[in-house]
């Protein structure tokens, strides 16, 4: 699970605003030639008091002609399943599902990857199903912005500014008030 797509490699964690929109990753590596991914199936669970999921899309992984079996996005569980026909199957590495969230309120949604399944057609009419190796699971932490507190050093800066600004103003003033007096 994939938490920050825009990064390069696979991040578990991830902090986001509340009412932001973003994308999770379901993805796969090391799919071998001689045991090529022709479907699969899986249940995300998340927090639906910290989190809303609005969609699930086809991740491209799967070789064309890609047919979803199952697209379900409920309360606290996405259920995605898609198969490819033929005995081809992709290989490699990639993206097999592309989660839309929504952040609702602060706290934190563990993204628990469940119930997966991978299988190959080994020849017409012969599905196995792969060994899975791991499965790296995700959180999602929901915060507020923190206030921006300026730096001491900042703080200083600013203060000395303003001092030089009002005995600047205070001297054209006493200036102006000389210069009236002499005439």
């Amino acid at each position: 699970v994939d938490v920050d797509t825009a990064s390069a490699g696979i991040q578990s964690t991830t902090t986001v605003a509340p009412g932001s929109v973003f994308t999770v990753d379901i993805v796969i590596a090391g799919v071998e030639v001689g045991s090529s991914l022709n479907g699969f199936e899986f249940d995300l669970d998340f927090a639906a008091s910290v989190l809303s999921a609005t969609s699930v899309l086809d991740g491209g992984f799967l070789l064309p002609v890609r047919f979803p079996v199952e697209a379900d996005v409920t309360g606290s569980d996405v259920n995605f399943a898609e198969v490819t026909l033929g005995t081809g199957g992709a290989v490699g590495g990639g993206v097999l599902a592309r989660i839309t969230f929504q952040a609702l309120a602060p706290g934190t949604s563990l993204l628990n990857l469940n119930d997966l399944i991978l299988t190959s057609v080994v020849r017409p009419g012969v599905v196995v199903t792969l060994p899975i190796d791991g499965i790296t699971n995700a959180s999602v932490v929901v915060a507020e912005a923190s206030p921006v507190i300026p730096e001491p050093g900042a703080a200083l800066l600013f203060a000395v500014g303003g001092v030089t600004l009002a005995a600047a103003i205070r001297q054209r003033r006493s200036g102006r008030t000389r210069g009236r007096s002499a005439f």
